[in-house]
């Protein structure tokens, strides 16, 4: 498609798995298809912190790891922390629209009383969405998901995943979903 006028403005169309991508509600800003995932490097695969800012003590990005847990959920990279530490990333979001997070996480066999916390903050600080990340005593890695409304004048938020000891984390996604 091309020639379309939105708004008073002339744009190019495209087509991207089946939906069409092109200027917000707003007209102001070019959106990825409805349902693509708006997280920069969401499985770690570019080897390292593209896209994310490590939040606390550290981290790494692994494609091994001497644990229970030796191997990703999906790719060759996945995230792992160190003590009370996590990642974040802000992502441009459409107001008014419908979000759904969604991650993996691991624990080890061995471990006990360890959890994590995944949150969805607006610029203003104002918390969106939170996930207390708990998993069973075993090496599987557990999809945990959750959706949230994004308000209007909201027009990016801040994904930031945390564990109160180590954790495991991979494939993150966040996905307008209406």
């Amino acid at each position: 498609m091309t020639g379309i006028g939105i708004m008073g403005r002339q744009v190019g169309g495209a087509c991207h798995a089946g939906h069409r991508i092109g200027l917000s509600h707003s007209g102001t800003r070019l959106l990825p298809a409805l349902g693509g995932n708006l997280i920069v490097n969401p499985g770690f695969e570019t080897g390292d912190f593209t896209g994310w800012t490590v939040v606390g003590k550290g981290g790494n990005v692994v494609d091994h790891h001497r644990s229970s847990v030796n191997a990703p959920h999906s790719g060759r990279w996945w995230f792992v922390s160190q003590d009370s530490s996590g990642i974040r990333q802000r992502v441009e979001v459409e107001p008014g629209s419908v979000l759904r997070l969604s991650l993996w996480r691991a624990e080890g066999a061995v471990d006990n009383g360890r959890f994590g916390k995944a949150t969805v903050t607006a610029d203003d600080a104002s918390t969106l969405a939170t996930m207390r990340l708990t998993v069973p005593k075993d090496t599987a890695w557990h999809e945990w998901t959750c959706d949230f409304d994004v308000p209007d004048g909201v027009t990016a938020v801040t994904v930031t995943i945390t564990g109160n000891m180590w954790i495991r984390i991979d494939d993150i996604s966040v996905r307008q979903i209406i």
